[in-house]
């Protein structure tokens, strides 16, 4: 390792010497320590300088030159033995396999002489690619999530490019073993583990192109599922970049595999379950708003409504964007029907739960503070709409709590509607029924406190 850090010095005649050393521990001690000369420069292949990465390269070359006599690897599977009069014999088979994932990796380093040297070391010791990849593909896929989930931005692209590079030209014969290896993945107890296997889903089907990836749907479904019902931030939000690789590539065929498991979790008993659906539901939609909101909204706000609707709405409101806008006229009014704010209110015989009321009205707040400016035009009409005196008692009562809301929550300007607005909440004073009388005063309040002095109306 001293040495190996000798090769990353600016001054030349340092980095000379230090390869001259290395060299001459290889040949001194080649065949007494080969499996302790091995780690230190598989090591070196993932260094952050890009010399110590070229020179051990070039280093690791020589050494299995001469461990096979100049000879091409004879790559066993696991569990074979190597022969034992072959200097090969004092490293074993997974050490092997090790090295030679490395070396594949560094083919696809940023460095372009880098890769120029992993290629032709590469070359000279494998014959047959396809065959060395399948026996190595348990350790290359290690590698290549360890990679993909380093902070690191070199490590990183290598392993995207290497995995990549695998699955584009060697995809029928390793996505059957690969998908696997990463799904179980996704059973690590280390994040970084579990994130880079989400990222390596979505570099794998980038690569492998629609065809593949409608191939081995039955493998990649669960595991993006999988991932977005993760309890860590770095692991669903890697697996919400793989959904939007998957969705870009099938189309609405990947919301409607995705999307029904995230909302059956939120019929759940179970807190984390409810916590995992809402998390999905979030991701999925930032991701892709536009091919999943047309299909979630409508069979969210479809009667009867229930308190995992409620639920969804409160998580994916607030990354729906414009995609929402367009739902809104039929959304509010469906969401509005639904909840009594008040008890007296409520037809006889009409039970309301307080659970699923106040989850309710927390969504139609979620919807209405989602709206920005350039979505304003579609949310007033829709909530005036149910302030009129037309609308039904309950419906203006929510309609004023929801004014009230966005005079004092909301950031968009409201100004250009406060004409309307005070005119709906002044003839809610003239209602028979008595919450419908006091939530208009209540808005009206806020609505007041809420709009600048010079916004009043003279």
């Amino acid at each position: 390792p001293i040495l190996l850090t000798g090769l990353a010095d600016d001054f030349e005649p340092v980095r000379e010497t230090s390869m001259k050393g290395i060299q001459t521990i290889i040949s001194i001690y080649l065949e007494a320590s080969a499996m302790l000369l091995l780690p230190p420069l598989q090591n070196g292949l993932t260094d952050e300088n890009y010399r110590i990465r070229q020179s051990s390269v070039e280093l690791l070359g020589e050494l299995m030159l001469l461990l096979t006599d100049k000879q091409p690897m004879e790559v066993l599977e696991v569990g074979e033995e190597v022969k034992e009069d072959s200097l090969l014999s004092g490293i074993p088979n997974e050490q092997q396999h090790a090295m030679l994932a490395s070396l594949y990796i560094a083919r696809n380093d940023v460095s372009v002489t880098v890769r120029q040297a992993a290629v032709y070391v590469w070359k000279t010791l494998v014959t047959n690619t396809p065959r060395t990849l399948r026996i190595l593909l348990p350790r290359l896929t290690d590698l290549l999530i360890a990679g993909l989930s380093s902070e690191e931005e070199e490590p990183q692209e290598a392993a995207a490019r290497a995995l990549g590079e695998l699955v584009s030209k060697l995809g029928e014969r390793v996505l059957p073993t690969l998908i696997p290896i990463m799904q179980s993945g996704l059973n690590s107890e280390n994040v970084a583990h579990r994130t880079g296997v989400c990222l390596g889903l979505s570099e794998l089907m980038a690569a492998g192109g629609k065809e593949q990836v409608t191939r081995f749907l039955d493998g990649l479904i669960p595991a993006v599922r999988s991932g977005l019902c993760d309890e860590a931030p770095p692991v669903y939000e890697a697996a919400a970049r793989a959904f939007a690789t998957l969705q870009r590539l099938i189309g609405a065929q990947a919301v409607m595999e995705i999307v029904p498991s995230m909302l059956a979790l939120l019929k759940s008993d179970e807190p984390d379950e409810i916590a995992m659906g809402q998390r999905g539901l979030r991701e999925v939609v930032a991701q892709r708003p536009s091919a999943v909101v047309p299909y979630l909204l409508p069979r969210l706000c479809a009667p009867p409504l229930s308190l995992a609707s409620a639920i969804a709405l409160q998580a994916v409101a607030p990354v729906a964007g414009e995609p929402m806008y367009a739902q809104l006229e039929d959304m509010l009014p469906a969401l509005m029907n639904e909840i009594y704010v008040e008890a007296e209110l409520a037809p006889q015989g009409k039970h309301s739960s307080p659970e699923l009321r106040d989850a309710l009205l927390a969504a139609c707040e979620a919807v209405c503070l989602a709206v920005d400016d350039d979505g304003f035009h579609f949310l007033m009409p829709a909530v005036l709409g149910g302030a009129s005196v037309k609308a039904e008692p309950h419906v203006r009562a929510v309609a004023a709590t929801l004014l009230a809301t966005l005079a004092l929550k909301s950031e968009a300007d409201m100004s250009s509607y406060a004409a309307p607005t005070l005119q709906a909440l002044l003839f809610m004073f003239h209602a028979p029924q008595p919450a419908v009388v006091r939530a208009g005063w209540g808005a009206l309040d806020a609505v007041v406190k809420g709009m600048p002095k010079e916004r009043y109306l003279l």
